[in-house]
């Protein structure tokens, strides 16, 4: 029963966690550019997914998507942009980790409501990328 306990206490801090730094996020992070703030942001919350056990292979999956529409042009492609949001929701609901991966729906529902243009996008990729490489030095799968 304290094992249980344990795990619910550290899923708990990693929920109250995530959803305390999603408060933080700047949509000028993506119509202006990264910052040092940003890219604090990205490590705390790669950390967080890493500490819970979400997938490399769920963030990779939605970054491979970002990165096949930014190959075509954001501009050639904004309807893929669109339909993106619904993919996201549908692999966290898919998610065996559900439950920290709606903070990684979140934070790309907010990031996407700030982007109007190609340039937006960019910066967008560039967040998500950050996320990952901060995951792959934390998350030990």
């Amino acid at each position: 029963m304290a094992n249980n306990q344990q795990y619910v206490n550290k899923r708990d801090a990693a929920e109250n966690g995530a959803k305390a730094l999603l408060e933080k996020f700047k949509a000028e992070w993506v119509t202006v550019g990264p910052d040092k703030a940003c890219v604090e942001f990205c490590d705390e919350l790669a950390n967080i997914f890493a500490s819970q056990q979400l997938s490399s292979t769920f963030i990779r999956n939605i970054y491979g998507e970002m990165v096949r529409i930014q190959a075509g042009g954001f501009d050639n492609h904004t309807a893929d942009f669109y339909l993106l949001r619904p993919k996201v929701a549908y692999a966290v609901k898919r998610s065996d980790k559900d439950y920290i991966a709606k903070y990684y729906s979140q934070l790309y529902n907010k990031m996407a409501d700030a982007v109007t243009t190609a340039t937006h996008y960019e910066n967008l990729v560039k967040i998500a990328e950050a996320i990952i490489a901060y995951h792959k030095t934390y998350y030990d799968k």
